[in-house]
């Protein structure tokens, strides 16, 4: 995750609504998931190293109605 400032910026230029459905690639331990669970609807967040993954807090605490996972997921190679 950047640093908790450039962080902050870049939520503001995404300008998400309680309604969106977010795609959190390279989560690390999940730190960026949990701060996008309390704006949009769904969080799908992937780390392609699982040590990472088996450290994020389960369940992620999200906005009341909103979905957040984290998994082990990394770019799969198209043909």
């Amino acid at each position: 995750m950047p640093d908790p400032r450039t962080f902050g910026k870049l939520l503001q230029l995404a300008a998400l609504t309680p309604t969106d459905h977010v795609l959190d690639v390279a989560c690390g331990t999940g730190s960026s998931a949990v701060v996008l669970g309390t704006l949009g609807e769904s969080v799908v967040a992937l780390e392609q190293d699982a040590d990472p993954v088996r450290t994020a807090p389960e369940p992620i605490p999200a906005r009341r109605g909103a979905t957040v996972r984290v998994g082990e997921g990394g770019p799969s190679r198209g043909g």
